[in-house]
């Protein structure tokens, strides 16, 4: 009675073979939001404009010299650097002791990859103007190109110490520290530079990104809400506070955020490819859509854009234009294996089986290096019943990537679906040890566990699944309906069952599964109830009619209970239970009208 209908029961009418949702969500899985805890901090400082350096120069140093920086600093704005180091030194030539001429050399020289060699200028400049802030900024500056964090920030303290205006050096010193992962120093830096600069909205917005990567959310809000009041066209701000809502859940907000911030930049691609991202994780892939097109008119030949509008394009049913998409995106870039790929799924979405199978030879034919395109070609071979080549490129992928839990858990299913239920349970359980967070690794392990008839271990596995995934409605389904069909735990049984109708009130096979636990436990009345529900959507599975002709039977209904067999191993004709209980009742109808005449 359980093998194949509670796998099948598990995965009928749930989703399309290939999720196109989730190649949206991988395709955009680099595009993330506030990266709480990786993401490293980029302070960028604002030099001496050259005008500054000219004047300071003028008032100070010989005409010679001065005529010579002018000359040099002309060669470098051209980014001419090694003829601008040439007229710095010959500038120095004339006024050796300058602090500005040596920053200029020094500077120069670390932009031409010299950092050791302006490194030591500094240095020795410093043994005759130890008091000169911005030679210990602009060491700390060498420093830290070199990721020398330490020396960097001692220089970067100095030059703060000996100047407390400059705004750039707070923000590069706490740069460092959060580089260090030292958010307390950094925090104490950042609020220094709002004492100096109260209207610092740079100071507010790394304050705020320090509060979001420490996980106070609240405060991280405040500090980037206070940065938007000082310049609402600062677009990183706007970034940061819709990643900070996101990474709490709050997409709702994040989505008012993002439109409200393109209202001030209506050009910004970063904010609309955020709203994009999100608007696909609420399934409004229309609205997705909407912002794609728009980001298309300004960058024509993205071909990520493409690619990700043929998806959406495909998603809502639209295979033809999505075709029309890939094959664009295919002509600007020949030699792109995930480009075949989707075109592959669109003509296979189209029904047009040949020239996807010519599209899967290429990329098979190339040797893809890529194990998430090889288990996606796999996966459409399959699909289009090309299973020859299925575990191969499976088992390629998992030679290049044996730690890979998605390949273990695809050759899992390959297995479980070819019946090779114990090569199927070694796969999924190498995948449950690389991964134990995903569900429906440990669902599709229970199910296996199931099929060899290790009842056990498959009921240890499901309840882990829905230990991570309490929504996940397939293996309350799977485990109420094996408690069900044993006859044990029948309360829990219709406990698990009524949860996940909870969550798909009108899946047949639950419903089944619900009337299955009612006829085991006497409650023959709801058992028939439920289970004329579940043949009305589901009309054609035979173990639900089976189960049907069961109620009657034991209602004493056997005329109904005759034509629910029969109709059952019309389904199945090799059913020889049903078989039996069909002649069963048969003879018991025959009896009875020849005791009536």
């Amino acid at each position: 009675m359980m093998c194949g209908h509670a796998g099948q029961r598990a995965t009928m009418g749930r989703r399309r073979w290939v999720c196109i949702a989730v190649l949206l969500a991988i395709g955009l899985a680099g595009v993330t939001a506030f990266a709480a805890t990786s993401e490293e901090f980029t302070f960028t400082a604002t030099p001496q404009s050259g005008e500054g350096k000219q004047h300071a120069l003028r008032a100070q140093t010989h005409p010679a010299a001065y005529f010579l920086f002018m000359v040099g600093y002309y060669q470098e704005l051209h980014q001419r650097l090694a003829e601008a180091i040439v007229f710095y030194r010959q500038a120095l030539e004339y006024d050796p002791d300058s602090p500005s001429l040596i920053s200029s050399l020094a500077a120069a020289m670390g932009k031409n990859g010299e950092v050791q060699g302006a490194i030591a200028l500094v240095e020795d400049a410093l043994k005759k103007h130890p008091h000169v802030a911005s030679l210990h900024r602009l060491l700390g500056d060498l420093y830290s190109s070199l990721s020398e964090r330490q020396a960097a920030i001692a220089h970067l303290q100095d030059a703060l110490r000996l100047d407390p205006s400059v705004e750039e050096v707070y923000l590069s010193l706490a740069a460092l520290h959060a580089e260090e992962r030292d958010y307390a120093a950094a925090q104490t830096v950042l609020e220094a530079l709002l004492a100096q600069h109260p209207q610092s909205y740079l100071g507010y917005f790394h304050l705020g990104r320090i509060n979001a990567e420490l996980k106070d959310y609240a405060k991280a809000e405040g500090m980037l809400q206070r940065v938007l009041s000082l310049n609402p066209d600062f677009d990183r701000a706007w970034i940061a506070l819709g990643g900070v809502y996101e990474v709490q859940g709050k997409d709702t907000e994040a989505v008012k955020l993002y439109q409200e911030a393109l209202k001030t930049n209506p050009n910004s691609g970063e904010l609309r490819l955020r709203l994009g991202q999100l608007f696909i994780k609420q399934d409004n892939l229309q609205a997705a859509l909407q912002q794609y097109e728009v980001m298309r008119r300004d960058d024509p030949h993205n071909l990520w854009l493409r690619t990700r509008i043929g998806l959406i394009l495909l998603e809502q049913q639209q295979p033809q234009r999505a075709l029309a998409e890939f094959e664009d995106a295919l002509a600007a870039q020949p030699n792109d294996l995930m480009i075949r790929f989707y075109l592959a799924l669109a003509h296979a979405e189209l029904g047009q089986r040949e020239p996807a199978l010519a599209m899967l030879d290429r990329i098979r034919e190339a040797e893809p290096t890529d194990a998430d395109l090889l288990i996606r070609t796999a996966q459409l071979y399959e699909r289009l019943e090309q299973s020859a080549y299925t575990l191969p490129l499976l088992e390629r992928a998992q030679t290049l990537e044996p730690d890979n839990a998605r390949v273990n858990f695809s050759i899992g299913l390959l297995q479980s679906s070819a019946k090779r239920y114990a090569e199927a349970i070694v796969a999924l359980q190498r995948a449950v040890a690389l991964d134990q967070t995903n569900d429906r690794y440990y669902f599709n392990l229970g199910a296996a566990y199931e099929r060899i008839g290790d009842f056990d271990n498959a009921v240890a596995a499901l309840r882990r699944s829905i230990e991570l995934n309490p929504q996940g409605a397939n293996a309350l389904n799977y485990l109420g309906y094996m408690y069900a069909d044993r006859g044990i735990n029948l309360d829990e049984s219709i406990a698990l069952v009524k949860r996940a109708l909870e969550i798909d009130p009108e899946n047949g096979y639950y419903i089944d599964s619900l009337g299955w636990a009612f006829f085991k436990k006497g409650r023959l009345d709801e058992a028939l109830h439920e289970l004329k529900r579940a043949v009305a959507l589901v009309p054609d599975d035979p173990v639900i009619v089976e189960h049907l002709g069961d109620v009657y039977y034991e209602l004493k209904m056997f005329r109904e209970a005759q034509e629910a067999w029969e109709r059952s191993l019309q389904l199945q004709p090799d059913n020889d239970t049903v078989a039996g209980k069909l002649k069963n009742v048969q003879g018991m109808l025959e009896q009875r009208m020849r005791s009536q005449q």
